[in-house]
């Protein structure tokens, strides 16, 4: 299995603290113990190798909703983050790790990265059904 990652998953992954990837679904399903082989730039002459030595350990459903909830007096928009993983919604602190476990800093970069495509434009859907490749244990 061949996986993609930009270039602020490289370190995370190589640390150890992203220890899972979310993707549209494939038409060819990925096979459990397959060996995972992840890069950053494929396709082009910036590509970097990241790891081989990890295996698909399980495969979950993930749905991610993101609206706006109000934009305050100063300017900020607020936003309500709902993920469901197998169709249960995680609570407030599952939702914390969650985003720490896929690579990110904070909720705002995880929101910025899932609303604004790679030229800061805005994306104006979330809410399809993706998939949660885990190469470690943990599961939700």
């Amino acid at each position: 299995m061949l996986l993609g990652f930009k270039k602020q998953f490289i370190e995370p992954i190589q640390i150890g603290t992203k220890v899972f990837t979310l993707r549209k679904r494939r038409k060819v399903r990925p096979k459990i113990g397959e060996t995972i082989h992840m890069y950053s730039g494929l396709r082009t002459k910036n590509t970097t190798f990241i790891g081989n030595k990890e295996k698909l350990v399980s495969i979950q459903n993930v749905r991610i909703l993101i609206k706006v909830d109000h934009h305050d007096p100063y300017g900020d928009t607020h936003y309500i983050v709902r993920i469901f993983v197998d169709r249960r919604r995680l609570r407030f602190g599952e939702i914390i790790d969650f985003i720490r476990f896929d690579g990110f800093k904070d909720v705002a970069e995880f929101i910025k990265y899932w609303l604004t495509d790679e030229k800061g434009k805005r994306k104006t859907r979330t809410g399809a059904l993706m998939e949660l490749y885990h190469w470690t244990d943990l599961k939700y």
